[in-house]
């Protein structure tokens, strides 16, 4: 993202994630697989919130990730065909005693 303005923008969304991120997910929490799709629906739902409270001429996609942290590894990686000028992604981690959390954005330009 080439303007200024813009990525501000852009770590102004990766905060606003790890802020809903810890929010949702707090430390003592213990990873109960009934429970996944519930905290990532509150995070992605809380983050879009947030977003369109900035009024700014983008169009948001937001993602979740969370699993239990055990020991097991897991990769995960996107592409884009959009205008990087504009446009940006952002990913952001939680590492918590008992779970692991991704959380990443697409800002797209309209």
């Amino acid at each position: 993202m080439s303007l200024e303005d813009d990525e501000i923008m852009i770590d102004d969304l990766g905060n606003i994630a790890r802020k809903v991120m810890e929010d949702v997910v707090t430390q003592d929490l213990y990873f109960l697989p009934e429970n996944v799709n519930s905290w990532c629906q509150q995070i992605m739902d809380q983050c879009l919130k947030e977003y369109s409270k900035m009024a700014k001429p983008f169009k948001y996609v937001v993602t979740c990730f969370i699993m239990q942290r055990n020991g097991a590894g897991f990769q995960c990686a996107s592409t884009c065909f959009w205008d990087t000028k504009t446009d940006g992604i952002i990913s952001v981690t939680g590492d918590f005693p008992h779970l692991n959390c991704l959380v990443t954005i697409y800002a797209v330009h309209v």
